[in-house]
């Protein structure tokens, strides 16, 4: 029997062992006598640190049960040990299958979740090849089952059966909710999603589970044409919106011998073009909380299309934008149009200080972006690399859909303009700048001319009029405003020009 594992081949007469190491990629192990020809027994690092929920798959071509796992860590459930499950006093489930014809997406109560009841592995409880499954992970066996704060210990688990080769296809399911589907990694390797082959029915993003967010764990969204490093034996959620076109292709080339994207999961940097990213970190002690992404396209619309990706709501903080038609958005494509109020909202925050920091920023050209704090009445331009410091409180108002928005200016169309003519040209050097700016102009014809500098949010703060002129530099002094972005704006009789000046 042949297998290929990451890179190369490896074959065997026995059992193959693949175990993950610490990034997530699987190595071979070798053969083994006590299982059947063609049974792989696959070894899968858990990191240690938190005790929390994660999203867990196996590799294998047919069912496995819960008792697979059961000899490393501790699954609870319904009935305890009468039904395969470690016995506590509550009981509580400890395992979850994801059910895609009623779930809804929504972060408590989702009626897509079911418990598993028994461990053996039977009708429903069996844990199905390419589904995955939300488990709790405690640390290693017996720990953690009683009371207090602890730090989980890492901890290996191991499944086994054939192994799924080649190319592995999931014909995903809808509903009227949007249609979630929880799908594994088939492979016992790590895999890129962005090279996955899928239907038109399939949506453009995946939500992966990050347990190292907040304090409980959170959702971490993406779009499918963006590089994701999917670890070996995790899972992830996709939509589905209809029953043809609905297929989830994997390859054997989609397989990745790269580090996985982040300790399980992180988020990514570095969206390219038109894309802003803002990121809520505490502001003590720089845990992770939540993301939204905003990518610009014309072609969009501002209400929810295909492009976009509704919020999966996390168990405590959740931040996403709001579609023209009230949808709740982590991943938010529309055209950029000036004038535009993007409203922004935040619920489920503890009480303590939040930094929004923009780890990605590049918009239309011309265009400027104010986030703008509605409870404390201020405004603060936005460039990559901003730290926005707030504070949650007591007070309900200090969170909600009414506490931020984003403020788009600036007209886009090419290059940077204002009611702008082709026939107008202007240079400002040097941009960024520091003290001060030349501007260059030069207009088709003689007119009153006026070099003006306002704020993204359109207030006036200095202007010149240089009388009857077509061409001239002029020095803008700009030593003492605050750092920012703002717009330069020169007037030559009919004609105007409108570009963005960042201060440093």
């Amino acid at each position: 029997k042949t297998f290929k594992p990451t890179s190369g081949t490896f074959t065997t007469n026995g059992g193959l062992h693949f175990e993950s190491d610490q990034n997530g990629t699987a190595q071979c192990l070798g053969g083994s006598s006590s299982y059947i020809s063609g049974d792989v027994i696959c070894h899968n690092y858990v990191h240690g640190g938190r005790r929390a929920f994660r999203f867990l798959a196996h590799p294998h071509s047919s069912s496995i049960p819960l008792t697979q796992l059961e000899d490393y860590i501790d699954i609870t459930g319904n009935g305890g040990s009468a039904n395969g499950f470690t016995t506590t006093n509550t009981n509580n489930p400890s395992s979850f299958w994801y059910d895609p014809t009623v779930g809804n997406g929504s972060s408590t109560n989702d009626p897509g979740w079911t418990a598993f009841t028994n461990t053996n592995g039977l009708g429903n409880n069996a844990w199905k090849p390419s589904e995955g499954a939300l488990v709790m992970i405690r640390g290693s066996k017996g720990e953690g089952l009683c009371c207090g704060t602890y730090t989980i210990d890492p901890v290996t688990t191991r499944t086994h059966g054939p192994i799924n080769e080649g190319s592995v296809q999931i014909n995903c399911l809808s509903n009227n909710n949007l249609g979630y589907n929880f799908i594994g990694n088939p492979y016992p390797c790590n895999i890129d999603l962005s090279l996955t082959t899928r239907g038109s029915s399939i949506g453009a993003n995946f939500s992966v589970w990050d347990p190292n967010q907040g304090t409980q764990g959170a959702y971490v969204d993406q779009p499918f044409s963006f590089s994701y490093i999917l670890p070996a034996y995790s899972a992830f959620f996709t939509t589905c919106s209809s029953s043809s076109n609905n297929s989830f292709t994997f390859h054997e080339t989609d397989k990745n011998n790269n580090t996985a994207t982040g300790t399980l999961f992180k988020t990514t940097s570095g969206f390219g073009s038109n894309a802003v990213q803002l990121h809520i970190y505490s502001n003590h002690d720089s845990l992770s909380w939540d993301r939204m992404l905003l990518f610009f396209n014309g072609q969009a619309m501002s209400g929810l299309d295909n492009l976009d990706n509704i919020k999966l709501q996390n168990p405590e903080l959740t931040f996403y934008s709001y579609s023209t038609d009230s949808s709740q958005l982590s991943i938010d494509v529309r055209p950029y149009v000036n004038n535009q109020v993007i409203q922004l909202g935040l619920k489920n925050a503890p009480a303590q200080d939040y930094d929004i920091v923009v780890e990605d920023f590049d918009i239309p050209a011309g265009g400027a972006i104010v986030l703008h704090d509605k409870y404390l009445n201020q405004v603060h331009t936005l460039y990559k690399g901003v730290h926005y410091n707030f504070t949650v409180s007591s007070d309900s108002a200090s969170q909600g859909d009414n506490r931020f928005e984003l403020n788009l200016t600036g007209a886009v169309s090419g290059v940077s303009t204002v009611n702008a003519t082709d026939n107008l040209k202007m240079n400002m050097t040097p941009n960024p700048a520091t003290d001060a700016a030349t501007i260059s102009f030069e207009a088709p014809e003689i007119g009153n001319t006026i070099i003006s500098l306002r704020s993204v949010t359109g207030q006036l703060i200095w202007a010149n009029n240089l009388g009857q002129q077509q061409s001239g530099k002029f020095n803008l002094p700009i030593q003492n405003i605050p750092p920012g972005i703002y717009l330069v704006t020169v007037n030559c009789g009919t004609f105007s020009l409108t570009q963005r000046l960042i201060k440093q």
